[in-house]
């Protein structure tokens, strides 16, 4: 329903935007969307993985729509904390495309190098929470703050002081950002070998390239980086009051700060007998690729 909605908000204002840069971001937000729930569809109703092409144009459309946000950021007049949320959300979205090479490389190795490049949305994303909560402290809003108080309207100061929701908000998705780079970096040293050692192994099990886990893997990325542009973009309807304080915050913050752990966990909600996360498991460690050079 929520993504719906957004879809039916994106076409009204893709045909309102003055501006190309804006309307590219729009647009591939969209379509990228789209993209997002053809790749769940296929796995969910088919239990197949969508086609190489798919595993291309996804990732690209979600990277033009981010990079092409700084149209909308330079209109952007609302508070700072908000502004470096949105850019957190844009960090979240663009490593996840490293995430996603990263996934494709169980069928494709040579993806690992293509994946690598997205340590630098990784990393930032661990930055720029600590950067948020800087801010907060520093009272870089005091003033719209007063301001907000004054309408009593309920969220409106969310995120822009320091209360218990959003020490409890950031707190998640700095977590989340640990996780991730985790990730990546178990990654980059166990290469696409080692990493999916223990996933291929499920065969035995599961039926191997056909088991549930080895697919929803394959679409991951994909459905976190939705549920991630649907929170920002219900951040986006909420500063431009397309849509009220009390509905689109509390929703954008759920999306954001729980939606990617359900993703992240989604094999266990398919089968609870799976690994919590079988790409720690092996005895491959290496050398992965990288260290292969030397």
């Amino acid at each position: 329903g929520v993504t719906a909605y957004c879809l039916s908000e994106m076409k009204d204002m893709q045909m309102k935007c003055p501006h190309l840069q804006a309307r590219v971001h729009t647009s591939c937000n969209f379509l990228a969307t789209v993209c997002s729930l053809y790749g769940l569809a296929m796995e969910r109703f088919f239990r197949e993985s969508p086609d190489l092409w798919w595993a291309v144009l996804t990732p690209i459309l979600y990277g033009i729509s981010n990079l092409t946000m700084s149209q909308l950021m330079d209109a952007y007049k609302g508070p700072l904390a908000y502004r470096r949320l949105f850019e957190l959300g844009q960090s979240f979205t663009l490593s996840f495309q490293g995430i996603h090479l990263l996934a494709w490389s169980s069928v494709y190795p040579a993806l690992y190098w293509a994946a690598l490049p997205f340590w630098y949305w990784s990393l930032k994303k661990l930055v720029e929470p600590v950067t948020y909560m800087v801010g907060v402290v520093a009272g870089d809003d005091a003033k719209r703050v007063k301001e907000k108080q004054q309408t009593s309207q309920s969220w409106s100061c969310f995120g822009m002081e320091l209360d218990a929701l959003t020490v409890i908000f950031m707190g998640i998705n700095f977590l989340s950002a640990l996780v991730d780079n985790t990730y990546m970096g178990i990654y980059t040293l166990r290469g696409p070998e080692g990493f999916f050692e223990a996933s291929r192994g499920l065969e035995e099990v599961t039926g191997g390239w056909g088991s549930d886990h080895l697919r929803t893997a394959l679409v991951k990325p994909s459905l976190g980086s939705l549920v991630l542009s649907m929170a920002v973009f219900l951040g986006t309807l909420c500063s431009r009051k397309r849509l009220p304080l009390a509905v689109g915050v509390p929703l954008a913050a759920v999306l954001s700060a729980l939606g990617p752990w359900v993703v992240f966990f989604w094999h266990r909600l398919v089968d609870p007998n799976e690994p919590w996360l079988p790409e720690l498991l092996g005895d491959h460690w290496g050398p992965a690729p990288l260290f292969e050079l030397w």
